[in-house]
């Protein structure tokens, strides 16, 4: 007769006899079976270990079945569904995937939190600076989650490295949300770093340049949400508009008597000084007057019409000096009860197309001239010779500064000097042949030995300024100062990937001091001489560098066994510590 059996639960199970039911992880000994002893031992020791293995027993199992995971060191409940754990948190830096059901936790190694699985997910245990709960959820806009938290939040700039900023976060599914992200609204964010801008790949830009959010600008300090502008932050940035200010201290932080300065007496440089009406207004007085006033236009006159004027009081004052004359000066009428002197150099009164209409001298003293009217008398003649005579000396070393000119004598150029066609020189200049200090600005310069044609250098260079020989190849990506490069990929040359690559090729060049190829299109390689390298890592100055597993960067060979192909050159430079850099190498050495 066989056995009938009446679980906990109320089901049954029956057990034939003369047979032994392995259905479940213990088997099940039918009435009259024969060598039955060694299936009660295996019993007695699988509930003695619990079932010790990595994987779960065999056979089906039973709700309140024990099984202990020996490669996880916890002990795990069979709730019907799964093997829930019930001891030991596992420490990990990656979250279980493997049986995992609400309330399922683990202590994270990376960043030393405890999580708990709920809502199909991981959630800290912890939530630091606030809470999120439903305990509100009847009332009307807030929704099924309601709160207030702090967070870190990791921004990505759009230059440089990982910013961590703090985030204030309010917490709503229900109407009353601004925010963008799993209904999160972040109202404000306080960061230690110097202003920077968020790249649009960060997983918070979204919501950061929203039209009433934060912005995707951090500065230093604290940030908040464009639309809290009845904030104490945000009434601080838009003080500059107050249409009431009393008093402003401009002398200390701390205001004292007879240190404030009227509201109304307070200029912005932003806003152009127009008086509400015309002619009522003035710029100091006779008592009290400006020491200095800086205006690239000063326009005088009552309403732009005629009249007004310049007037000066006291001793005689002086416009411009010495240094700093007026560039020009246009009037009608110009009275001088002293003298009209020239500085040194060349002034003209007057152009060929614009001439004084009358000059009245007592006396006239002239170095030099032209007369260009016709003669109209026989005097005139006289006059015209004499000064044609005087003219012909004086501009005897008169060199032009349009078309092409010929330059017989020695002449010397101290200053730059424009010859804007092709230019000649005979013989000597500067007073050494073959010498010139001035600029070449245009043209062609020739004295014999060297030639100089449009600013291209071509002859004989004894120094270079830079310190690498370098060629232009063609590239499969546009590739940085200093890094390293090897033959392949879909161009001429690629960034190196591996770990003392033999095809290693050279440096991209910073500044090379001789580029050869250089009208070809592509990166410049530095084949030999001193030259910055991207490297990671310790170094050691004169250690040989290789190829690392970083794409374009070197690092230190070390007391390895080395192929000499693999080597890009010796270092030039210690760097102390691990992180990534860069040095300055000699590349093309072993």
């Amino acid at each position: 007769m066989a056995y009938n059996f009446t679980k906990s639960d109320g089901s049954q199970i029956t057990v034939n006899n003369d047979a032994i039911d392995n259905t479940y992880s213990l088997g099940l000994i039918g009435r009259n079976t024969t060598d039955y002893g060694l299936t009660v031992a295996k019993n007695t020791i699988r509930h003695l270990e619990n079932f010790a293995e990595s994987t779960p027993p065999s056979g089906t199992p039973l709700v309140g079945q024990l099984w202990y995971k020996s490669d996880e060191g916890t002990l795990r409940v069979y709730d019907g569904s799964t093997w829930k754990r019930s001891t030991a948190i596992p420490v990990a830096s990656t979250a279980p995937t493997a049986n995992v059901t609400a309330g399922t936790a683990y202590f994270n190694t990376v960043d030393d939190q405890l999580y708990v699985y709920a809502e199909s997910t991981f959630k800290p245990a912890v939530v630091p600076g606030g809470t999120v709960t439903s305990a509100y959820s009847g009332e009307a806009g807030i929704g099924n989650t309601y709160g207030a938290k702090v967070k870190t939040l990791y921004l990505t700039p759009n230059s440089g490295d990982t910013k961590a900023v703090l985030a204030l976060v309010y917490v709503s599914d229900g109407t009353d949300n601004p925010g963008a992200a799993s209904n999160e609204t972040i109202m404000g964010i306080i960061s230690d770093h110097d202003k920077f801008t968020v790249d649009n790949s960060d997983d918070n830009y979204a919501e950061l340049s929203g039209a009433n959010s934060i912005g995707v600008q951090i500065g230093k300090g604290l940030t908040m949400r464009k639309d809290y502008t009845d904030s104490a932050v945000e009434k601080a940035n838009v003080a500059s508009i107050s249409n009431v200010a009393l008093a402003i201290d401009i002398t200390s932080s701390v205001p004292t008597s007879g240190a404030n300065v009227s509201g109304a007496d307070i200029f912005h440089p932003s806003t152009s000084l127009i008086p509400s009406s015309d002619s009522n207004y003035k710029i100091g007085n006779a008592q009290f007057r400006y020491s200095q006033v800086h205006s690239d236009f000063n326009y005088v006159g009552a309403g732009g019409a005629a009249g007004g004027g310049i007037l000066f009081s006291g001793t005689a004052a002086t416009i411009g000096n010495a240094t700093q004359g007026a560039s020009h000066i246009y009037t009608h009428d110009l009275t001088v009860t002293g003298d009209f002197s020239f500085g040194g150099g060349i002034q003209n009164i007057g152009t060929s197309s614009d001439r004084a209409e009358n000059v009245f001298a007592a006396n006239l003293d002239i170095t030099s001239g032209v007369i260009s009217d016709a003669p109209t008398s026989g005097t005139d003649i006289t006059n015209k010779s004499y000064v044609d005579s005087t003219v012909t000396t004086a501009l005897q070393d008169y060199v032009p500064d349009t078309g092409d000119s010929v330059i017989a004598g020695n002449k010397t150029f101290s200053g730059q000097t424009t010859f804007t066609g092709s230019t000649t020189f005979n013989n000597q200049i500067g007073g050494t042949s073959g010498t010139f200090s001035g600029t070449v600005q245009a043209g062609t310069f020739s004295d014999g030995t060297a030639t100089i044609t449009g600013g291209v250098f071509s002859g004989v260079a004894n120094e270079a300024q830079y310190a690498d020989l370098a060629e232009i190849y063609s590239s499969d990506a546009d590739y940085e100062p200093g890094t390293v490069v090897k033959l392949g990929g879909d161009a001429e040359v690629t960034q190196t990937l591996n770990h003392a690559d033999n095809d290693v090729f050279g440096v991209v060049s910073t500044s090379p001091a001789y580029l050869m190829n250089k009208d070809a299109d592509g990166v410049a390689v530095a084949l030999a001489g001193r030259v910055p390298v991207k490297v990671i890592g310790k170094i050691a100055k004169g250690e040989r560098l290789v190829s690392s597993d970083v794409p374009g960067v070197a690092w230190a060979l070390g007391e390895d066994e080395y192929d000499a192909r693999a080597v890009i050159g010796r270092a030039l430079q210690s760097k102390e510590d691990g992180d990534a850099g860069v040095i300055e190498a000699v590349i093309g050495v072993k």
